[in-house]
């Protein structure tokens, strides 16, 4: 790895990790290796990577949190059904209706980060 792929790879990890851009911006100016134009291009580049991978988190975690919130529905609606199975509603539904307030909590973390990913206040 050549001086100028290590020194981008460095400024990528900066951008990833959270580093303001401004600085990154002056870090990589500061080697001289690499023009405003190409500093310009790649934060854009970076930071686009690093949205579209904190909106996939999101999806991911909308996907996973449907179906725990919908398992107590389903369960209510068995129970309407068949009340016979009313026997078993102490602990299970307990457990049922915990893991359904995880799933809420899954859904709301992921409509945050597909929010916030387009907000980032630190883009060029």
């Amino acid at each position: 790895m050549n001086e100028m792929e290590r020194l981008l790879v460095d400024a990528r990890a900066k951008l990833v990790w959270g580093e303001p851009v401004k600085s990154v911006r002056q870090f990589l100016g500061d080697s001289g290796m690499v023009s405003d134009k190409e500093i310009l291009r790649f934060v854009k580049k970076v930071n686009a990577e690093k949205k579209r991978s904190i909106r996939g988190e999101g999806v991911a975690s909308i996907v996973r949190g449907v179906p725990l919130f919908l398992l107590p529905v389903g369960m209510y609606i068995l129970y309407q059904f068949y009340p016979d199975l009313r026997i078993l509603t102490g602990r299970i539904f307990d457990w049922v209706a915990r893991l359904g307030l995880y799933g809420f909590y899954k859904i709301a973390d992921g409509l945050w980060k597909l929010v916030t990913a387009k907000s980032d206040p630190e883009t060029v």
